[in-house]
């Protein structure tokens, strides 16, 4: 019994240093895009918002360039 507990906090530590390794390769776009969010809220039209990506990450950051192009269409230079 104690070595079944030991191997499940075993697993559960392991996960969790996995976990924590590949977070910033999703916090870190997803910080970019609140900020250029952010920006846009401030009334920032003018920057662009970097696409990089292919994935569901990657498809919020087009999505949020074509708001910002529309908008920056509709207020003129």
């Amino acid at each position: 019994m104690r070595r079944r507990i030991l191997l499940i906090g075993f697993l559960g530590f392991c996960s969790a240093t996995l976990v924590s390794i590949g977070s910033p390769r999703l916090t870190r776009p997803l910080g970019e895009l609140v900020e250029a969010a952010r920006s846009m809220g401030a009334g920032d039209l003018d920057r662009p918002i970097p696409i990089g990506r292919a994935d569901e990450v990657g498809f919020l950051a087009r999505t949020l360039e074509e708001a910002r192009g529309r908008l920056a269409e509709r207020t003129g230079p």
